[in-house]
């Protein structure tokens, strides 16, 4: 539950993979390598830290790998106030459907897909 004190964030995080993290395109119908991913995180919480560390442990449970085979780079951190939630987030029809609780209790409350990369493309 939220209390007056926590803070509404939108995180755009990087995960970069040690070794490449090999995933199978079903598309192309073969493997290919990725040097990382990136992702969107809408998480409450009462200090960026406690945010940040909300977030890494959701990466952590997302896909097989060890924590030492990748980490995690915040590259934005913004903060939302409880007046921009509506024209920022209840406003998007994307990511106002795809909410997996209010923002304004604490805990991730929107992520998006991983979105893997190669340094190639």
């Amino acid at each position: 539950m939220t209390t007056s004190e926590s803070i509404i964030f939108w995180l755009n995080v990087e995960i970069l993979f040690h070794p490449m993290l090999e995933i199978h395109d079903d598309r192309k119908g073969k493997t290919r390598r990725c040097d990382g991913a990136m992702m969107e995180i809408g998480v409450t919480d009462k200090t960026e830290i406690l945010a940040r560390e909300r977030a890494i442990d959701l990466i952590r449970h997302l896909g097989s790998w060890t924590p030492s085979q990748f980490s995690v780079h915040f590259n934005q951190v913004g903060i939302l106030t409880k007046d921009s939630l509506q024209k920022d987030i209840y406003a998007d029809p994307d990511v106002n459907g795809s909410l997996l609780q209010s923002p304004l209790l604490d805990g991730i409350w929107y992520r998006t897909g991983l979105g893997f990369y190669t340094e190639e493309e």
